[in-house]
């Protein structure tokens, strides 16, 4: 996957997850905020491409927060609004 950088796609979005978060367990969700450097965040943006790509296989855009939320984009190009808590991805060509 390829950064696009911090904060989400302006552009509307679908499979806006907010109430519940990528982490599937109870301790998972204690935890919190995860860095951006983690694994945990990580196997998060991996996640969320992995639901996203199931909903809409023509997913662009995967922004996605440092406590799991995200949001899934089809457009061909992302102007970011920024946010310091999360990061837009795309897939690496």
């Amino acid at each position: 996957m390829k950064e696009k950088g911090g904060g989400w796609c302006k552009d509307r979005g679908y499979g806006k997850n907010f109430a519940d978060h990528l982490g599937t367990t109870l301790n998972d969700r204690k935890r919190g905020r995860q860095g951006f450097d983690t694994d945990q965040y990580m196997a998060w943006v991996r996640q969320a491409w992995t639901r996203c790509y199931a909903k809409n296989s023509n997913t662009t855009w995967v922004s996605v927060n440092t406590d799991g939320a995200y949001t899934c984009f089809v457009t061909a190009a992302c102007n970011l609004q920024t946010n310091p808590d999360m990061k837009t991805w795309t897939l690496a060509n």
